[in-house]
C-alpha cells in the first residue's frame, strides 16, 4: 500500500493541494492501493469529498503540531506492521515526526515556499533532519532544486518532476455559449486564474491596465480566484475607475473557469519574489495552455519552466510595471504572434499530462512495485 502524508488536501484550494490529490488518484486509477492520511478541518463538505473518493482518507484535526505527530506515529505503525510499502509526502514537514525507515521508498515533495533561501537556524536543521530520512526528493521545478539542494545536498536522490495536469474535459456548448453572450463586446479579453495574494502580480496588471485600455478601448480582465488581497485589488480597479474593464469571478468550478479560459485571449500572471514567498512552478501556465492560451508570466521562481519565453508566451520583470505593459501589450497589439504562441502551448500541454509525469514517479517507488508491494 502507498501511503500519501499530507498536510495539503482537498477540499481546501490551492496548488499543492491539486497536486496531491492529483498524485493519489493517478496512482489509484492505475491500480495501486492508496491510502491518504490529510489534516481534518471538519465540516459536511470535507466528509462528501473523503466518501467520494476511490481511496480511503484518514483525517486528523486538532493544533497542527499535534496533527503532524499523530499522522507520523499511525504512519510507523502500518511501516512496522509491513502495511506500507511506499510513502509519498507533500513536504518535509510531514515527515518530521516520522522515525527513520530504511526499507521502504520514502518520497518527498518540494514546491519552494517552504524552503528558506538564506540563513541557517533551527528551521534549517529540522528541514535537514526530515531530509535525512528519505529516498528521495521531488521538486517541482529546476529553481526549487537548488533551494532543495542547501537541505539535501546528495544529487544522486534529486529529481525534478513538474507536477501533472488531467485532460480537461471540453467545454460544454450550453457554457459556452453562455460566456460568449456574457462577454459579447469586449475584445481582448486577459485572464488570470490565481489565489489573489501578493506574489501572483495580479497587481500589477491592474496598475498598467488603464495604459492598455487606452491602446485598447474594450478591454476586459477577468480575475479568477479568491484570497488575502482581494479587497485590495478591487479597491484598486474603483480607484483606477477601471470597473467596466475588470470583472471578479470567484468560486468558480472548474468546468466555468474553463470556460473562461477558453473565451480569453491572454493569460497573464507576472508573479514576482514577495520574501521568501514565490511561484513554484505555476501549473496554472499549463492548464491555460490547454486552451491554447499564451501566457504572460514573471521571471522569478519556477514560472519561467512552465512558459517558454519567445515560444509559448514572454517572461517579464513581474516586480517592474514597465516590463509587464511592454510584454502584455507585445502580445495583444499581434495576434498572429499570440496565436503561434498560443498553438505551441496547446502542444506542450500534452507533456504534463498524468498519464506521462506518473511514470516518474513510478520510477522512484519501482523496486517494491517491482515486488507486488504498490
Amino acid at each position: 500500500m502507498i501511503v500519501i502524508t499530507t498536510q495539503c488536501f482537498p477540499p481546501r484550494m490551492g496548488g499543492i493541494e491539486n497536486l496531491v490529490h492529483a498524485l493519489a488518484s493517478a496512482l489509484a486509477a492505475k491500480g495501486f492501493a492508496v491510502e491518504v492520511f490529510a489534516d481534518g478541518h471538519g465540516g459536511a463538505e470535507e466528509k462528501a469529498f473523503d466518501l467520494a473518493q476511490p481511496y480511503p482518507i484518514w483525517r486528523v484535526r486538532g493544533f497542527k503540531p499535534w496533527r503532524r505527530w499523530w499522522k507520523a506515529r499511525r504512519l510507523s505503525q502500518l511501516i512496522e506492521t509491513r502495511q506500507c510499502t511506499n510513502v509519498i509526502a507533500d513536504s518535509w514537514k510531514s515527515l518530521e515526526h516520522l522515525e527513520v525507515v530504511r526499507h521502504i521508498p520514502v518520497v518527498c515533495l518540494a514546491h519552494g515556499s517552504e524552503l528558506p533561501r538564506q540563513g541557517i537556524d533551527r528551521k534549517a536543521r529540522r528541514i535537514a533532519a526530515a531530509y535525512a530520512k528519505v529516498t528521495a526528493v521531488v521538486a517541482n521545478s529546476r529553481n526549487t532544486l537548488l533551494r532543495v539542494i542547501r537541505f539535501f545536498p546528495d544529487s544522486t536522490r534529486l529529481h525534478v518532476i513538474y507536477p501533472g495536469v488531467a485532460r480537461p474535459p471540453p467545454v460544454s456548448p450550453v457554457l459556452s455559449a453562455q460566456i460568449t453572450t456574457e462577454l459579447a463586446g469586449f475584445a481582448p479579453k486577459m485572464i488570470s486564474v490565481a489565489r489573489l495574494e501578493p506574489r501572483k502580480g495580479i497587481d500589477s496588471v491592474l496598475r498598467v491596465l488603464p495604459r492598455l485600455v487606452q491602446r485598447y478601448p474594450q478591454l476586459l480582465y477577468l480575475i479568477v480566484g479568491d484570497g488575502s488581497q482581494r479587497t485590495a485589488l478591487e479597491e484598486m480597479v474603483t480607484t483606477a475607475g477601471m470597473q467596466a474593464h475588470v470583472r471578479f469571478i470567484s468560486a468558480a468550478s472548474d468546468a466555468l473557469r474553463d470556460g473562461y479560459l477558453a473565451a480569453s485571449d491572454l493569460f497573464v500572471l507576472p508573479g514576482r519574489r514577495v520574501g521568501d514567498d514565490v511561484e513554484g512552478f505555476g501549473m496554472a501556465f499549463v492548464e491555460a495552455a490547454w486552451f491554447a492560451l499564451p501566457a504572460l508570466c514573471g521571471s522569478a521562481g519556477g514560472a519561467a519552466e512552465a512558459v517558454v519565453h519567445e515560444q509559448t508566451g514572454l517572461v517579464c520583470e513581474g516586480d517592474d510595471d514597465e516590463s509587464v505593459y511592454t510584454a502584455i501589450d507585445e502580445l495583444l497589439r499581434d495576434d498572429a504572434r499570440r496565436q503561434a504562441f498560443g498553438a505551441q502551448a496547446r502542444l506542450r500541454a500534452e507533456d504534463f499530462l498524468w498519464e506521462r509525469i506518473l511514470g516518474k514517479y513510478l520510477v522512484l517507488l519501482k523496486k517494491n512495485i517491482e515486488d507486488g508491494a504498490g
